[in-house]
């Protein structure tokens, strides 16, 4: 069984389905997985390139529009004229409006004398790099200045933008402007809205030092109050590629990506952790992996539906042929489809309706035949009663008993007005049952004293169908071939009496009975013996009358033990046929 169950159509499709699918989903996944992986590194290095150009544009407009406000602000008159509390007044409104960009702001002019935005500070400790500033912007034809990183005591960690002062007198140099660069301030925003933890900014001045403070790998050296470079190795930067790949100093694998297009020199370089885009990359495995799972359950519904949308019409097809073969030609198969199973079951509807047809005819022709031959078992039977009744005639003529000769013709003209005279075949039992009364009083003038007759009939069996013709034979029998070689008086008791939808008949006698040998042969179609004759004959005939008027589930069943009697009993439906009908 189970090998026809997994070799039925349905499951070799659906396995075959599911395999195609699953292989292809998963080749689909292992493709598509690499050319993800592939294109999220080209992403990243993409980006990281991106990133560092929009970096590098940023400084640059930032230092470009730094050394275009300072210029704006050296060249006002009113800072030459002004006396110093008036002069730091308006360097601070220049400060705020700067916003925090600036940390401080503050003028050197001839004579030494420092004013600026935290003038405390300036006399307290006044940075030293001052001095270097203005020697510097002194012998040079610049107009700006751009120091390197560095601590100072007024703005902590900064880069000083300087610009000259043009002097009151006409002379090419009168001081010098600065600007204190609130680094912090600067980059935080950018690195907060563009880098991610994957990535690291690291932003180095011209000559290396460290103008961004946030990357991991810088540290703070608080004896020399310096920044500097720590983790990687020490010629690390030392090169001029534009992307490299490195390990530090704690085992991480860093894919760098450095841009220094500015005209001030700086180095703006952005470190990837490779491990964070493996993570990255892993996630993105994983995601590949429950969408192959995914695609293995929607092959598998996919299968199943294939499968079940071409074997349910076949399944319906088969059980429907199923009971065809049984013989229910009146089974049809609703077509609710336009395709080939449509087409198909279209064609069996019509093979099924034609089947139906012929068969129809085969009954109509087999009804006819059952009509013949019932017509042809009458002959055999009324022939045989007419040839003893007019012997028995006969012999009472010879005897002189004129009134007895009167009495049998006119019984048996009674039987035959009744058998032949009437059109049905089908009779109620009640008027076949005076027919037995006619006959029996016919035999009882040829043989007197021989036999009695009894009827006790229930009144409920009395309108019971019954084929004319069919308890006279019986009691002809009980008294020729059961009474009469007895050579004592005997009885025959015909009862009837209803049991369920059927009546139930039995024609009894007290007579020499029949032995096992000629019992098993009675209801036969061929005598089993010579001998038999009529009696056998006549039971048979009997039998099969039945049988083609109700059905199989009636006719005749005998009974009997040698010189023991003899019981026929007859089975016969308890309404007609419309009747039956009418009351389903």
């Amino acid at each position: 069984m189970l090998r026809r169950r997994f070799g039925s159509l349905s499951v070799k499709l659906f396995v075959f389905s599911f395999c195609a699918v699953s292989c292809l989903v998963l080749l689909l996944g292992v493709v598509s997985q690499r050319f993800i992986a592939d294109q999220f590194r080209s992403q990243q290095a993409s980006y990281a390139h991106h990133t560092l150009v929009r970096t590098d544009y940023y400084v640059n407009e930032l230092m470009k529009g730094l050394q275009k406000d300072l210029l704006f602000i050296a060249r006002d008159e009113r800072l030459y004229a002004s006396e110093s509390e008036e002069l730091i007044a308006r360097l601070e409104a220049y400060k705020l409006q700067w916003n925090r960009n600036i940390k401080n702001l503050y003028i050197l002019k001839d004579g030494g004398r420092v004013y600026g935005t935290s003038r405390l500070l300036w006399e307290i400790a006044p940075p030293s790099q001052i001095g270097a500033l203005y020697e510097h912007l002194a012998s040079s034809e610049s107009s700006f200045l751009w120091t390197e990183p560095y601590f100072s005591p007024v703005s902590d960690y900064t880069v000083t933008l300087a610009a000259k002062l043009p002097s009151a007198e006409g002379r090419p140099f009168g001081g010098l402007l600065a600007a204190d660069l609130d680094l912090e301030s600067i980059l935080s925003t950018y690195e907060d809205r563009d880098f991610s933890s994957r990535e690291s900014l690291l932003m180095l001045s011209r000559t290396g030092l460290p103008i961004s403070v946030r990357s991991p790998y810088i540290s703070y050296d608080v004896f020399e109050k310096s920044y500097s470079i720590r983790g990687l190795p020490p010629d690390a930067l030392s090169h001029n590629q534009a992307s490299w790949q490195l390990t530090d100093e704690a085992g991480r694998s860093l894919l760098i990506t450095r841009s220094r297009n500015n005209q001030w020199g700086w180095q703006v370089m952005l470190l990837l952790d490779e491990a964070a885009l493996d993570r990255s990359a892993g996630f993105m495995k994983t995601l590949s992996v429950w969408i192959g799972v995914a695609g293995l359950f929607l092959s598998l519904f996919v299968s199943y539906s294939l499968a079940r949308y071409i074997s349910k019409p076949l399944h319906s097809l088969i059980r429907q042929m199923k009971k065809v073969s049984e013989g229910d030609f009146r089974t049809r198969i609703d077509a609710v489809r336009s395709d080939e199973f449509g087409v198909v079951v279209s064609a069996f509807n019509r093979m099924v309706g034609k089947v139906e047809q012929l068969m129809e005819r085969l009954v109509q022709i087999e009804v006819k035949k059952k009509q013949y031959e019932l017509k042809v078992l009458q002959t055999q039977i009324q022939p045989h009663f007419l040839y003893n009744t007019l012997n028995s005639i006969s012999y009472l003529a010879k005897l002189g008993k004129t009134d007895e000769v009167d009495g049998m013709i006119t019984n048996l003209s009674s039987l035959l007005h009744f058998h032949l005279d009437k059109v049905e075949e089908i009779v109620a039992f009640e008027e076949e049952l005076t027919g037995v009364r006619r006959y029996a009083s016919l035999m009882e003038m040829r043989y007197p004293g021989q036999f009695a007759l009894d009827c006790d009939v229930e009144e409920a069996a009395l309108s019971a169908p019954i084929p004319k013709f069919t308890l006279q034979p019986l009691v002809e029998n009980a008294i020729f071939h059961g009474i009469l070689p007895k050579g004592e008086l005997g009885s025959i008791a015909v009862t009837g009496e209803r049991s369920g939808e059927s009546v139930v008949i039995r024609v009894a006698d007290d007579g020499v009975g029949i032995s096992e040998e000629r019992l098993a042969s009675l209801l036969r179609a061929q005598p089993s013996e010579r001998g038999t004759g009529y009696y056998h004959l006549g039971l048979f005939s009997i039998d099969e009358r039945l049988k083609l008027n109700f059905g199989e589930a009636f006719g005749l069943r005998v009974a009997s033990a040698e010189n023991g009697g003899t019981v026929v009993e007859i089975r016969i439906p308890a309404r007609r046929e419309e009747e039956r009908h009418e009351r389903r």
